[in-house]
């Protein structure tokens, strides 16, 4: 079932690897039927395996945000391939913008807003992994630019989606 034991942290005495009974977007009870989600960070790595459970667990409409409009376009491919695949009837759609640009992101909300579009689950997934060095050490404009990133924009994501008003209940994640 995708679990084990040997994990070397004491308090965890199971590390999944895989989704299993409980957590699986299969499951009725998590089903996204109906539902806008948007994930920042969804073109790679585990934004793009959360994309894929929202696809499974058929949510109405997946948004996904990436800086790399390469990968990005790939990503939306294989999204919509996959809910192909699955017979979900999940539209997919990617913006390519930079997350901690806040004329930018007040656009993008601006434009879901008037296409009236309401994000219903907002996955904040979109960091920066720092450079491994003291503090002292980094570059001051690019340590800024993680701060941004990792810090800002997540306050201003989570913002816009609780004013941008509609009627349904909204998950953060």
């Amino acid at each position: 079932m995708g679990a084990t034991t040997t994990l070397a942290i004491p308090s965890i005495k199971t590390f999944h690897t895989k989704p299993y009974s409980a957590i699986s977007p299969l499951r009725e009870g998590l089903s996204q039927a109906g539902r806008t989600v948007l994930i920042t960070g969804g073109g790679s790595g585990i934004g793009f395996e959360i994309a894929k459970s929202f696809i499974k667990a058929s949510a109405a409409r997946l948004i996904i945000i990436g800086r790399r409009k390469d990968v990005l376009s790939n990503a939306v491919a294989d999204l919509v391939a996959e809910a192909k695949t699955l017979g979900s009837p999940t539209k997919v759609v990617g913006h390519a913008l930079d997350a901690a640009d806040p004329q930018v992101t007040a656009k993008l909300w601006k434009d879901l807003r008037d296409d009236g579009i309401y994000v219903d689950v907002l996955v904040l997934n979109a960091a920066v992994v720092g450079v491994g060095k003291p503090i002292l050490e980094v570059d001051l404009d690019e340590e800024w630019k993680s701060y941004e990133v990792n810090v800002k924009s997540l306050l201003d994501f989570t913002q816009r989606f609780y004013k941008q008003g509609g009627d349904k209940k909204k998950v953060r994640g």
